[in-house]
């Protein structure tokens, strides 16, 4: 199916999910045997994993604040650099994992050669984009010649943006981001453990999260909470002081490498998504390749992950008493929360489902290459 398939994989993002999404998209077409120039920022928190890549890469300095950002853009240097790298490369087609505020520049640049956009978020999470960025998000998705959403919900959304529903295509690429061999051994309960994991923002509910910890450990004072990613504390900073010395709560505020992602879900009963804004989730496939089900939030196209009493929790944003309800049946009912875990495992990181998420990208490109240009 890649026959006559050459790809420029373009992420220019530092960091989030966007990282491992990007490189799996890439490991996952080069295994497929298409030849693929991934270009990167040299200033992504995965620098050195895309530098160890197994095919072609091109990195360049981007931006790290937003001075910065226009200086950069204003100057112009990186992105000669890189048309200069995709120029030479020659690729059939160019693919954009992520929003970026130069993706549009870029397609602009190669108006001649047919674009394929992925968009996680039809509508911008509070406080993630401006207004200038959502401007050129929404113009850089009115020139793709495909966008790639991962959900049915997510697809109505982007055809609400006055998106042509013949140039929306559903492909479940977050399930790339599986471990396909570490599924077992499932939840440890020893002891029954709490798992955030992944960038702390506003809109993740953390707030709620911890809320919800102080109303468990009335009824299970045995539970743990173990919060881990990168982002911003300081809006918990009281609640955090308080517990900081509680062997119950661990915290690890910083990027976690991917050979580390596995000793960190091991040690988990279930994974929690207390999100007030989402769309869908890279965390919830990483806890099925581990057979953990999921507590979440039914914002988004959460449900379509997890579906409630087969594969996980599914309760109500901002709702603090509800969150507890559901983290004590899961803590409690170890059976029948090994089942939930394997039952989500079986929807989003087995062989099939991946099998599924591969051809559905292959399609998108190879479908943008025979759009009437």
């Amino acid at each position: 199916m890649s026959q006559g398939l050459r790809v420029a994989l373009i992420y220019l993002g530092r960091r989030g999910m966007g990282n491992p999404l990007s490189f799996t998209m890439a490991q996952t077409l080069h295994k497929q045997g298409v030849p693929l120039l991934a270009v990167t920022s040299s200033f992504s928190e995965a620098a050195s994993l895309w530098a160890k890549a197994p095919f072609s890469t091109l990195a360049l300095p981007t931006y790290r604040h937003l001075s910065e950002m226009l200086l950069t853009t204003l100057q112009g240097q990186a992105l000669r650099r890189i048309a200069e790298g995709v120029v030479a490369f020659q690729p059939d087609v160019l693919l954009f994992p992520m929003f970026h505020p130069w993706n549009l520049w870029l397609q602009r640049r190669f108006a001649h050669l047919p674009s394929v956009t992925v968009v996680h978020d039809p509508h911008p999470h509070p406080m993630f984009y401006d207004r200038l960025a959502a401007r050129l998000e929404h113009l850089s998705l009115r020139r793709a010649t495909r966008c790639v959403t991962l959900s049915n919900a997510m697809a109505q959304a982007l055809a609400q943006r006055g998106i042509p529903a013949e140039r929306i295509e559903i492909a479940p690429l977050e399930r790339l981001l599986a471990f396909p061999e570490a599924r077992l051994p499932g939840p440890s309960f020893a002891p029954p453990t709490v798992l955030f994991f992944g960038r702390i923002t506003r809109y993740k509910g953390v707030a709620y999260l911890l809320d919800a910890m102080e109303r468990l450990w009335q009824r299970l004072p045995e539970a743990h909470l173990h919060l881990i990613g990168s982002g911003d504390l300081n809006p918990y900073s009281a609640w955090l002081q308080r517990y900081q010395d509680d062997p119950r709560v661990q915290v690890r505020q910083t990027w976690v490498p991917e050979e580390e992602i596995p000793s960190v879900f091991r040690g988990a009963s279930v994974v929690v998504l207390p999100y007030t804004s989402a769309t869908q989730s890279g965390v919830a496939v990483l806890a099925a390749s581990f057979g953990l089900p999921v507590v979440a939030t039914t914002m988004g196209a959460l449900p379509e992950q997890v579906e409630d009493g087969v594969s996980g929790w599914l309760v109500p944003p901002a709702d603090a008493a509800a969150l507890t309800a559901a983290l004590f049946q899961a803590l409690t009912q170890p059976e029948e929360t090994q089942r939930r875990g394997h039952a989500l495992w079986k929807r989003l990181a087995s062989p099939a489902a991946q099998a599924e998420a591969v051809q559905a990208i292959l399609q998108a490109l190879q479908r943008a290459m025979a759009a009437p240009g």
